[in-house]
């Protein structure tokens, strides 16, 4: 045995202690570089490929592959969108689309980390609301619009109601999921410390469950857009979803496309950049 030295206390030949030492690859300097050249790749990724499928759009649309009429190219829908834009149109469709976005999401993302922990946290609860919760999460939330209708009447109030309901849903699962999959450890310690029901919920159940729970938020506000462009399209009056359904009815598509193509601008999360 080579490199052996002999134990003092059993005297068996023992191995010397090999240290392994890794060498970074480049210097300090080169990794950043690098990670910039790659920050540099991901954005100009994210940017080249809606200009490509624009440029497709306005070749196909110019030279007769698609309708003009039915499909507009950029080109003339985007002076159509400034139009609407400088006549305040469009302003206040979208702020009014907002709101009623915004009071249906803080609504039911409140009810649905309530419910949510208190299933996660005590089995009775779980066992007596999943299955009532489950089988009504599979309804189209646009087929209790009547519904919303018949109770609260016309304007704002179902609208919020409709989003309140998708949001509630999916926050609900998040959150139950995230409380239920929470180490067993975490809680022993907690029960070590004699920690108190609100000292639970702020230093072990909220940061827990907080990675879920935002994902359950970036799916329901997607949702939370699509359910509320959808009401507006059936319950009318004013929204970017009356402006849509307005527009196509009077044929004006590059109005119904600028409309259309406004929305998911500012309803759609952006992906976090790696680190």
């Amino acid at each position: 045995m080579k490199n052996a030295v002999l134990d003092p206390h059993t005297g068996s030949a023992q191995p010397d202690v090999v240290h392994v030492i890794r060498k970074p690859h480049g210097s300090l300097d080169d990794q950043d570089r690098r990670r910039m050249r790659l920050t540099a790749l991901e954005i100009v990724l994210g940017v080249s490929v809606p200009v490509i499928l624009l440029g497709l759009w306005e070749t196909a649309s110019r030279l007769g592959w698609i309708s003009e009429v039915l499909f507009p190219p950029p080109s003339k829908i985007f002076p159509a969108g400034i139009d609407l834009a400088q006549s305040g149109q469009l302003i206040d469709a979208t702020g009014q689309t907002l709101r009623v976005i915004l009071a249906g999401f803080v609504i039911g993302s409140c009810a649905g980390l309530v419910v949510g922990i208190a299933c996660g946290t005590t089995h009775l609860i779980r066992a007596a609301l999943e299955p009532l919760l489950s089988a009504l999460y599979v309804v189209p939330k646009l087929a209790l619009l009547p519904i919303f209708l018949l109770t609260l009447g016309f304007g704002d109030p179902p609208k919020i109601a409709l989003v309140s309901v998708t949001v509630f849903f999916y926050v609900w699962i998040q959150t139950m999921e995230a409380v239920s999959s929470i180490p067993n450890g975490y809680l022993e310690t907690a029960h070590t410390f004699d920690l108190n029901g609100r000292q639970m919920l702020s230093q072990i159940y909220l940061p827990a469950t907080l990675p879920m729970l935002f994902v359950g938020f970036r799916i329901a506000m997607s949702s939370s857009v699509l359910v509320t462009i959808a009401g507006e399209f059936v319950i009318g009056g004013q929204g970017l979803g009356f402006m849509i359904f307005n527009a196509r009815n009077l044929m004006h598509w590059r109005r119904c496309t600028s409309e259309s193509s406004g929305s998911p601008c500012w309803a759609s999360p952006s992906r976090p950049s790696s680190p």
